[in-house]
């Protein structure tokens, strides 16, 4: 069975959260796969090789319902997300975290672009492999209607993002920040929540797509304890 995908409830702006992507049968995404230092497992960490982690995510996509439930809260709830992100600016500052070979991420825009016309993006995309940002750049290529939307790619991950940015002593604030699918391969998940909420500009949202039960009730924790204001 499908199952709809939706923020719940008590996940107020401007963090959403979006748990529990429908699965075809047994099949556990690559994600899910990953040894913790508990388990007494000689599995090889996919992290540790990219192109069998993108094998192994290729497969979990043709066994899941994943795409089809992430587009269906594009077409029906992002929107409504984004309503605010823009109001009275010339420029809309877009973060994608782990933007992969950006399908998600241009279905994202033309949702920002649809809301705001006319109004200039400044999409930047954080991703560590080399090979998802030559296809995020050849899809871009080959997609019209992107004139007002300037991109930058960083062939970086997550925290290595934080750290040049504590180097850097910048912490430029952001109009939306996207983190699809990529929490699993943090170091420290809350603080890397933290870190990204604590870029975002008064009217911006947060979006979180993941699969993982747990990760959902870390982040859940980390709101409770406050430590993530919503």
């Amino acid at each position: 069975m499908r199952n709809k995908v939706q923020a719940p409830a008590d996940f107020a702006p401007p963090a959403f959260f979006i748990p529990s992507l429908g699965l075809r049968g047994d099949l556990s995404p690559p994600s899910c796969t990953l040894p913790t230092p508990s388990m007494a497992s000689p599995m090889r960490s996919l992290l540790t090789d990219p192109d069998r982690y993108l094998r192994s995510f290729r497969l979990f996509l043709e066994k899941s319902t994943e795409h089809q439930s992430m587009r269906e809260f594009m077409e029906r709830q992002l929107p409504d997300v984004i309503a605010s992100i823009g109001n009275g600016k010339s420029a809309i500052n877009v973060l994608s975290i782990g933007g992969g070979a950006g399908e998600m991420d241009l279905l994202i825009l033309s949702k920002v672009q649809a809301r705001y016309p006319g109004v200039s993006i400044n999409n930047e995309v954080i991703e560590p492999s080399a090979d998802q940002i030559s296809k995020y750049k050849e899809r871009v290529s080959q997609t019209s209607n992107l004139g007002k939307v300037k991109f930058t790619w960083h062939e970086e991950t997550a925290d290595e993002y934080e750290s040049r940015m504590n180097a850097e002593k910048k912490s430029k604030k952001w109009d939306f920040i996207h983190m699809i699918q990529m929490l699993y391969y943090v170091k420290d998940i809350p603080a890397t929540v933290r870190y990204f909420h604590s870029l975002l500009e008064s009217q911006a949202k947060l979006l979180i797509i993941l699969v993982s039960a747990e990760i959902l009730n870390q982040i859940s924790r980390l709101r409770e304890n406050k430590d993530v204001k919503t």
